[in-house]
């Protein structure tokens, strides 16, 4: 089974706000145009969707400050912030690094079930006049976790 690591530096528009979220499941790296295009969009978007668990063993403080970047206006300092994602493979090795240097949440939910072990899902959007920005790098071979 594979890892991810989530880090989210300048959190809030913290300089020394660096955090890492680490009881993730599932994620998604998507790239979406509009589909009634017959060339090149210019108009597209880079997402990541980042699913894990919530429960008494891990990253509750993490989860907060996400909650409050959440609901940062799009004016605000801090509204966007470098969010790198790492995933690893079984073996523990690096697969892929895809990093967000202004990255926004579009959407965040958390859902408990009756034994009180919940699920998150984060919606993450690089800004949009920004997407050359991106760095998706699968050159860890020998990196190890």
């Amino acid at each position: 089974m594979g890892k991810f690591n989530l880090i989210f530096e300048e959190l809030r528009g913290q300089a020394d706000a660096s955090v890492t979220l680490t009881k993730i499941t599932e994620v998604e790296f998507k790239y979406d145009s509009p589909d009634e295009v017959k060339d090149k969009a210019s108009r597209g978007s880079m997402t990541i969707i980042v699913k894990g668990e919530i429960n008494e063993e891990n990253d509750g403080e993490t989860l907060d400050l996400i909650n409050d970047w959440v609901k940062l206006e799009g004016q605000e300092k801090g509204a966007y912030c470098k969010v790198t994602l790492d995933v690893f493979g079984a073996d523990e090795r690096y697969l892929r690094q895809y990093m967000f240097p202004q990255a926004f949440v579009v959407d965040y939910s958390e859902h408990f079930d009756t034994e009180g072990d919940g699920k998150f899902q984060l919606l993450i959007r690089q800004r949009q006049d920004k997407l050359s920005n991106i760095n998706i790098d699968g050159s860890f071979k020998d990196k190890l976790l």
